[in-house]
């Protein structure tokens, strides 16, 4: 990864757009630079930009967003930074900017934008924040970790990393290369043993739970079906034929009263005809009135017609005559409007006349005169203020001109103080160089002495840790031997509480107990199921037997009210036939009367007559009294029966419900049994004493229940007491296990937090161990700088001497007096901004010395003008007053002239008075013409409609005298004798057509009845031929359904013992199916656990760390391997080696004194630099993740480094530019600057608070 280009605004102090191209020259020619600049100026402020546009975060800075940006600068409203980088000669462009909201300084900040293209394209990857921080990793494989310490590099950082103890260095390791994935690894491994190492144990329990059928047992059950079977099969046979008798008892049933009810609703249909005969006689009568209806709706058309037409004719009689009386007063008003009209004429002639020749012409003049002394007037006014301005500004010059004179004495005064001033400003500068090297020396001998004085404090305080660690080394060595004491007593409380048994044993016996819980709560909750389930089929059955008897007797009494039925319907036949014989008989009494023995009858023409005294002696209303005695007994039976028959159907109906609630319950308890069975079996208890009493008259299979008689609630409450002690004995067993359970997860926690206290207290004796040889040698360094640091003091002093000498000499021969030797860093910079200051005063009172006499000579001209323009403006002001009085005197004859001739009245006023009077006698008399010729129209209008509406009349009335005629013809030919009879025949519409749907109603009923009745006889008839050819009887019915249901409810107890036996079978085969799979998986488990159990051996631990410190011993190697090469390139003396132990410590081979070993902590500064920056580099590769890094930042303190290693380091960095890489080092150190000739500086804007780059940076931006 190189990058190519920088472009950045407003980030901290560096102000303004700035771009950096990297690819032109001097970098082009000379790939090594530098970034300088005084402290705080903003050098690391350009690598943050870099970082802000590829990362959108800095080192310093992790978070950016839209609530806080500390990036940008301080007073500015957006900011921006964007990177083109090459990538395996690909170029991309990374791009971030903010704003604030308007652009303004204090507006809310904006989202962030940014975009990743490509360079050459312009293609836009990704415009949102964490795609483009995704793609960015991805085609660098760099993430903000990994770049920031690949590309930029801080040599402070890595001297850590060097100097770290082993678990520090482990930590950094881990977090700088990435190598925390080995600990998850590790971690996993461990993880997946132990889920493994369960899993087997579990399968192998599943394993031993499966329980099989033996061979015989299977053998029974099979032959039991088949038997079973084979019974079935006989039940369906019987059912089907009785389910065939019964379904044509019931069809016989429902025939027989469907032919009843037939015959009844075609009795009603014929006596609704009869009912309705009154209605259905006046239909008849309105048919000859409804072919009369048009001739006589037309005749009283043509009548109503006739007395409309004779009203409208009055009516407009009476209008003509008001019309023409209208039209008479119009015109006696139009013509006196006319004349007033006239009028109106005449006097706005004349007042025309008079404005136009006297008073328009007045007024002008009075205008004219008006503005002439409105002008001389404001030509007076402005002359007078003139006048006051110009003495005003003459005042003001002659004050000033005295200020000028006293200022001009006192800049007198000052320039005397300093007769050398120009000579003492050349040479400040140079004492500012020299005073500033004085406090540099002052400075660094108390940066010197604060060394001192630091390395003395820490040599007695590592004398105290040393005699401290001494101490704790004895303790923590007592702690241990507590520690192992304790963990020994407490693994001897655990073997003690399993008695011989293993641990996960016991956690064996408590789950297989709690199982065993659940399946005791399950057996209580199926025996209470079952009991109630006993109760509802006891209560079922009682009422299905006393169902059964009422439907007995209730079928007895509806046949006997059939048969009374059928008697008394006959009866009512044969006497309905006798009635209708007497009734005829009775309706020739007329003709009975008439005859004569020996005469012939008028009717048949016999001349015997021996009948007619019996006949006489018929009484009619007798027999009808016995024809409704029949028919109110015959409607008793027939309700009675209907009673009875729908009692009898609702018994069938609570018989079914009856029969279908204990199939239900037989269903359940077959359910709740075989769950019985499964449970004694699964709890290990007895078939025989909890076995189950069966609510039917067979056993099930001997073994879950048993057959009783009578009361089994007895039974029932010895079996529930049974049930409760043992549920209470086994949960007594549980509650000790649990505590066996407790007290031993008590004691593993115990024996785990001591077994970790030993293990801390052999680790902290270890470290101790260490801290004491590291406090040593620590020692002994201190030593050697204490020395080192008092030479430097004595150098510093010696220096400082001859300067301030120097500096004395040349003070005095300008007259100045400077600060004692001794004075402190903030005299001096007193005394020179003091100096400073007076030297600017001199200068500044010289030049305006100069002005101020240039001023005085300004003044004195203006003087002499601003007297002129006074006298002229004078004589202006007195010929102004003199032309306003004679403006005056002319105004006011013409107002007076005016007034006699036309007053104070306004022209326009006037005239336009006039004109409104002339516009309203016109509109007056307009509108009495346009009224005068609307009433003509409307009195010729009415005598037109007149005339029509009289032919109109002479026509009608013709007409109604034919058709009167045509009306009174066809009345006589009618059957109605006049007008009212026929208007009493006519019917309404609705009254018609209701009467008509009425017939047609009653006549579809009738045939629809008797159509039903017809049917209904044929379908019994076939039914009773199909019994008889069956041999069904229907007075078996009742007997038959009661075979029916025992047959069927003994059917369903043979299905339910074969689906029992059945469902065992099944569940055999896939206990057997189950067993297999389990072998297989058992299998396959083992040989997966054994290879986890080796893979767990090698690497596998719960914290990871066994995993990962081999990963990081190899990284280590690694990294030691690529320092070295580094180490080659910059410097061949020295080369890293790891140490022996297993700890990741590090140590140095010295190649000059042969391979001497030495501590990382025994180099010097410059030794440490060249090592830290070759691991610097190392890292650099080794977390670049196979990415070529070919740009790189060093933000390094140089400044700590003598010349001579300063120059090793430059020399470093040039062979690293020689390989090809491009290299930008951060420095304020005078020596890089000559070294280095390409430089980036960095420049402070005094007293504003931000840095400038060089001009050859300030971006342009694009080209028009």
């Amino acid at each position: 990864m190189k990058i190519l280009s920088l472009r950045f605004k407003n980030i901290n102090s560096l102000k303004d757009e700035w771009k950096i191209d990297f690819t032109q020259s001097p970098f082009k020619e000379n790939g090594l630079f530098a970034i300088t600049g005084p402290t705080g100026s903003g050098k690391t402020t350009i690598l943050d930009a870099i970082c802000l546009a590829l990362y959108h975060r800095t080192p310093r800075l992790s978070v950016i967003s839209k609530s806080t940006n500390e990036l940008m600068t301080r007073g500015t409203g957006s900011a921006l930074a964007e990177v083109e980088f090459e990538v395996k000669g690909k170029a991309y462009r990374a791009f971030w900017s903010q704003r604030r909201s308007r652009d303004l300084p204090d507006g809310n900040l904006q989202d962030a934008q940014v975009e990743l293209a490509e360079l050459e394209s312009g293609v836009i990857l990704a415009s949102q924040i964490k795609q483009k921080t995704e793609l960015v990793e991805s085609i660098t494989g760099l993430d903000f970790a990994r770049f920031t310490r690949s590309m930029l590099l801080s040599q402070g950082d890595f001297a850590a990393f060097l100097n770290a103890n082993a678990n520090e260095r482990a930590e950094l390791l881990e977090e700088l290369t990435g190598t925390e994935i080995y600990s998850l690894i590790s971690e996993r491994v461990h993880l997946e043993f132990g889920e493994q190492k369960h899993a087997l144990n579990l399968l192998k329990m599943q394993l031993d739970s499966v329980k099989l059928l033996s061979a015989e047992a299977r053998d029974e059950k099979l032959a039991n079906a088949l038997a079973l079977k084979e019974s079935l099969a006989q039940k369906q046979q019987q059912l089907l034929a009785l389910v065939d008798c019964l379904k044509w008892c019931d069809a016989m049933q429902a025939k027989t009263l469907e032919t009843e009810q037939s015959l009844l609703r075609l009795q009603d249909a014929e006596q609704a005809i009869r009912d309705e005969q009154y209605q259905l006689q006046r239909l008849a009568d309105s048919e000859p009135a409804q072919l009369l209806v048009p001739l006589f709706e037309r005749k009283q058309q043509l009548e109503q017609q006739h007395q409309i037409l004779d009203k409208q004719v009055a009516e407009l009689g009476l209008q003509l005559v008001g019309a023409q009386q209208t039209l008479k007063e119009l015109s006696e008003q139009q013509s006196a409007a006319a004349a007033a009209l006239n009028i109106e004429k005449q006097a706005q002639q004349a007042l025309n006349h008079l404005i136009d020749t006297q008073v328009q012409p007045l007024d002008q003049k009075l205008t004219q005169s008006r503005f002439q002394l409105t002008q001389c007037q404001q030509a007076l006014d402005k002359s007078r203020v003139i006048e006051h301005e110009l003495n005003n500004e003459l005042s003001a010059i002659q004050v000033h001109k005295q200020d000028l004179t006293l200022e001009n004495q006192a800049l007198s005064s000052l320039l005397s103080q300093y007769p050398q001033g120009q000579a003492l400003s050349e040479q400040l500068s140079g004492w500012k160089t020299q005073i500033a090297q004085l406090i540099e020396f002052e400075q660094q001998r108390g940066e010197f002495e604060i060394q001192h004085r630091q390395l003395q404090q820490s040599s007695v305080r590592c004398t105290q840790n040393l005699e401290v660690n001494q101490q704790q080394l004895t303790l923590a060595q007592q702690v241990k031997i507590t520690a192992s004491h304790l963990l020994a007593a407490t693994t001897a409380q655990i073997t003690e509480l399993l008695s011989g048994r293993e641990r996960h044993q016991l956690q064996q016996e408590y789950q297989q107990g709690l199982d065993s819980q659940n399946g005791r709560n399950e057996l209580l909750k199926t025996f209470e199921q079952y009991r109630q389930l006993y109760e509802i089929w006891h209560e079922l059955t009682q009422k299905k037997a006393d169902n059964a008897e009422q439907t007995i007797v209730l079928a007895n009494e509806l046949a006997k009210v059939r048969l009374q039925w059928r008697d008394k319907n006959q009866q009512l036949k044969d006497v309905t036939g006798l009635l209708s014989q007497e009734k005829h008989i009775s309706s020739l009494a007329a003709e009975r009367t008439k005859l004569q023995p020996g005469e012939p009858c008028a009717l048949c023409g016999s001349v015997e007559h021996p009948l007619v005294s019996e006949y006489q002696g018929i009484n009619v209303s007798d027999t009808e009294l016995r024809q409704q005695k029949l028919q109110q007994e015959l409607e008793q039976l027939k309700l009675a029966g209907e009673g009875l028959n729908l009692t009898l159907s609702k018994l069938e109906l609570s018989e079914q419900h009856t029969q279908q609630q204990l199939t239900h319950s037989i269903g359940e308890q077959h359910q709740l049994l075989s769950h019985w069975q499964f449970l004694l079996e699964q709890l290990g208890l007895s078939a025989t004493e909890f076995a189950l009493p069966a609510a039917w008259n067979r056993a099930n299979d001997g073994k879950s229940s048993i057959v009783v008689g009578g009361n089994e609630t007895p039974y029932l409450d010895a079996l529930d007491s049974r049930l409760r002690i043992f549920i209470a004995k086994a949960a007594g067993e549980q509650q000790r296990l649990s505590e066996c359970v407790t007290q031993l997860s008590g004691l593993q926690n115990k024996e785990a937090t001591e077994l970790k206290a030993l293990q801390q207290a052999e680790s902290h004796a270890q470290g101790l161990a260490s801290a004491g040889e590291i406090l040593s040698a620590e020692l002994r360094n201190i030593t050697q700088s204490i020395e080192e640091q008092t030479r430097r003091i004595n150098r510093l002093d010696e220096q400082q001497q001859a300067l301030s000498q120097h500096l004395i000499s040349e003070c005095d021969q300008f007259g100045v007096n400077l600060p004692t030797i001794k004075s402190s860093a903030s005299e001096y910079l007193q005394w020179l901004s003091e100096l400073s200051a007076n030297l600017q005063q001199w200068r500044l009172a010289q030049q305006q010395l100069t002005q101020k006499l240039q001023q005085l000579e300004v003044l004195q001209q203006s003087s002499s003008n601003i007297s002129q323009q006074l006298t002229k403006n004078h004589t202006q002001i007195e010929a102004d007053k003199q032309q306003l009085m004679a403006i005056e005197a002319e105004l006011k004859a013409l107002n007076k002239t005016r007034f006699d001739c036309f007053g104070d009245k306004d022209i326009e006023h006037e005239k336009t008075q006039a004109e409104i009077n002339k516009q309203q006698a016109e509109n007056v008399n307009a509108a009495l013409v346009s009224k005068q010729l609307e009433a003509s129209t409307l009195e010729n209008t009415i005598k037109t409609r007149l005339d029509s509406l009289n032919e109109q009349f002479t026509h009608l009335v013709t007409s109604l005298t034919e058709h009167q005629q045509h009306w009174h013809n066809a009345l006589d030919a009618s059957p109605f004798s006049d007008e009212t009879s026929f208007s009493a025949a006519c019917l309404t519409q609705a009254d018609r057509q209701a009467l008509q749907a009425l017939k047609s109603e009653l006549d579809t009923r009738l045939h629809q009845q008797q159509a039903l009745a017809q049917q209904a006889k044929l379908g019994l008839e076939k039914l009773q031929q199909q019994g008889q050819l069956a041999g069904y009887q229907l007075r078996l019915a009742p007997k038959l359904r009661i075979e029916h249901s025992e047959l069927e409810q003994l059917q369903q107890q043979l299905t339910q013992e074969l689906w029992q036996i059945e469902r065992v079978l099944a569940e055999d085969g896939e206990q057997q199916a189950t067993q297999g799979s389990l072998v297989s998986q058992l299998e396959a488990a083992k040989q997966s656990f054994d290879d986890m159990a080796y893979l767990h051996a090698l690497i596998g631990s719960q914290k990871g760390d066994k995993f990962r410190k081999f990963a990081q011993g190899l990284t280590l190697d690694h990294l030691v391997a690529l320092a070295n090469r580094q180490l080659g390139r910059l410097h061949g003396r020295y080369l890293l080696e790891r140490k022996g132990s297993d700890a990741l410590e590090l140590q140095v081979l010295d190649t000059w004194q042969g391979d001497a070993v030495r501590d990382t902590r025994t180099l010097s500064g410059g030794e440490s630099f060249l090592v830290s920056l070759a691991l610097a580099l190392a890292l650099s590769d080794l977390v670049s993740h196979k990415t070529s890094i070919d740009s790189l930042f060093l933000d390094e303190g140089f400044g700590t480094l003598d010349s001579e290693t300063l120059d090793t380091a430059l020399d470093a960095l040039d062979n690293l530019n020689a390989s090809g890489k491009m290299i930008g080092v951060i420095s304020h150190i005078e020596a890089m600057k000559e070294r280095i000739s390409v430089q980036i500086k960095v420049n402070k804007m005094n007293g504003l608070g931000v840095s400038r780059l060089q001009s050859q940076y300030q971006y342009q931006g694009l080209p028009d």
